[in-house]
């Protein structure tokens, strides 16, 4: 997520699946291969009862291949593929650049070179989750080059001032996301990665101890890895509004907010998840109203 900048570049199931569950149908499309199923636990019903069991079984999701092409570019692009409430972390001033240059030796200065040009295209946390500790970002950098402290300190304060400034008029008030605040700006100086990332708020990315977990990465990786990930359910239902936003296809967005729901569901089915879930009218998948202490309900 490295962006090099001259002044400064600102970047910052088809098998037809019947899913009973309290006298509710659903109906969505899967693959033929068991493995791809995944299956909630069993609910008992009393025993005065016709029916002796139900089973609420969930298809994972078929989600269709994203083309990096139709996700705009700039902020959009960062948001979905990356992390942009950190963006100010990955944007290096040329005056960062030289000080990394003349406190390190050429060949860890090519080391340097390399790392962030293998690292500076945020589509490739598609597939794996951002790990702070080993991407270029500010902190780290700082970190592994023993970068002077107050040097780096004053390199961020005069960018403090520079966008604090510049979104003082209207026009520029966007600019407000560059201010780095004082707390930020220590942290970065003194090469404290974990601390410096926990001082933001994610509302689009999911942060987890080291790890970062994109809306992309959400959008690609199985139900299954999201929960060995922990990310929880309210994570997963915080964010539907806010996804419905990005630029995917009806195709796209639909699969989306069905796995959402789906994820959702299932976590409200092992008693991970209470309260009430507003299904997004792109959504398909049909979940029973209630499931557990889970109500499901459809926007309006």
């Amino acid at each position: 997520m490295k962006k090099s900048l001259n002044v400064l570049i600102i970047t910052g199931l088809l098998l037809a699946v019947s899913v009973t569950a309290c006298g509710c149908q659903s109906t969505s499309q899967t693959t033929s291969n068991s493995s791809d199923i995944v299956q909630s636990s069993e609910v008992e019903t009393t025993p005065s009862s016709d029916k002796s069991e139900t089973k609420l079984d969930i298809p994972e999701e078929i989600m269709p291949t994203l083309d990096i092409n139709q996700n705009g570019g700039g902020d959009e692009l960062s948001a979905f593929y990356g992390a942009q409430e950190i963006s100010r972390l990955g944007l290096f001033s040329i005056k960062f650049e030289n000080l990394v240059k003349e406190s390190c030796t050429e060949e860890e200065f090519q080391e340097y070179m390399s790392w962030s040009e293998e690292n500076d295209n945020p589509v490739d946390n598609k597939d794996r989750p951002y790990n702070i500790n080993e991407m270029p970002n500010l902190p780290n950098v700082v970190k592994k080059y023993s970068l002077d402290h107050d040097k780096v300190a004053e390199i961020l304060k005069d960018l403090q001032k520079y966008y604090t400034e510049l979104s003082s008029e209207s026009e520029n008030a966007e600019y407000a996301d560059m201010i780095y605040t004082d707390e930020e700006i220590e942290a970065i100086a003194s090469g404290n990665v974990e601390k410096c990332f926990n001082l933001f708020t994610y509302n689009t990315a999911i942060l987890k101890n080291d790890l970062i977990y994109t809306p992309a990465y959400i959008y690609n990786n199985t139900m299954n890895k999201l929960e060995e990930a922990g990310i929880t359910a309210e994570e997963i239902a915080a964010r539907t509004e806010i996804y419905s936003s990005f630029s995917l296809t009806d195709e796209q967005m639909t699969a989306l907010q069905n796995k959402m729901l789906k994820y959702v569901a299932l976590q409200a089915e092992k008693g991970n998840f209470s309260g009430t879930y507003e299904i997004p009218a792109t959504a398909t998948f049909s979940v029973p109203e209630k499931i557990g202490n889970a109500t499901f309900v459809t926007q309006t």
